[in-house]
């Protein structure tokens, strides 16, 4: 568990340096991530650090210098490679309209998924025919959309009648190498 606030963590780092564990896995913000991969290397920790969410490698990369270097980041929309996303030429297009506006790179991601929530809605609509509650949601389970963040397509869980519904996430494997994002895997 990582305070928000907290402005060291050495202790809980110098716990994971005494152990025999080669990877650091961790879900947080860039400033938390900032903090642990700048104390990391001050305290000669090697081991191989991978992030999910809430970071995104530009920031790590402007904040934490070469701290940040060689760590891997799982990203559900890599901007950095529009040839990843399920539909290219949209996220290419998505990507020039985001530059053109002066929004900040780092907000790329989640602009993608709010991008995607609404192309699905639109498109479950339209298959709805109408603008009504009950005829959308049984439309969103028909709905295949290949949108920035991947294939969409909402998998029914739970009891019949009840269901929820989960798109499975698509995601690329990036890393920081010598201060640039590199594709690991699509």
């Amino acid at each position: 568990h990582m305070d928000a606030a907290a402005q060291d963590m050495s202790s809980q780092l110098s716990t994971i340096k005494s152990t025999d564990s080669d990877t650091l896995f961790t879900t947080s913000g860039p400033e938390q991530m900032t903090l642990v991969m700048k104390q990391a290397q001050a305290l000669g920790i090697k081991r191989q650090i991978i992030t999910t969410g809430g970071t995104v490698p530009d920031q790590l990369i402007a904040q934490a210098g070469s701290a940040a270097n060689n760590s891997l980041h799982d990203a559900m929309f890599a901007p950095w490679f529009p040839e990843t996303s399920a539909d290219p030429a949209a996220a290419r297009s998505f990507i020039a309209a985001w530059e053109k506006t002066g929004l900040p790179f780092a907000g790329l991601p989640e602009g993608a998924r709010g991008y995607d929530g609404i192309q699905v809605l639109a498109a479950a609509i339209k298959k709805a025919g109408v603008a009504e509650p009950e005829k959308i949601r049984a439309a969103l389970w028909e709905i295949e959309f290949p949108g920035l963040t991947g294939r969409i397509v909402f998998e029914k869980v739970g009891p019949a009648g009840s269901e929820s519904g989960q798109s499975p996430a698509t995601t690329h494997l990036v890393k920081i190498d010598d201060g640039k994002v590199v594709l690991v895997s699509k």
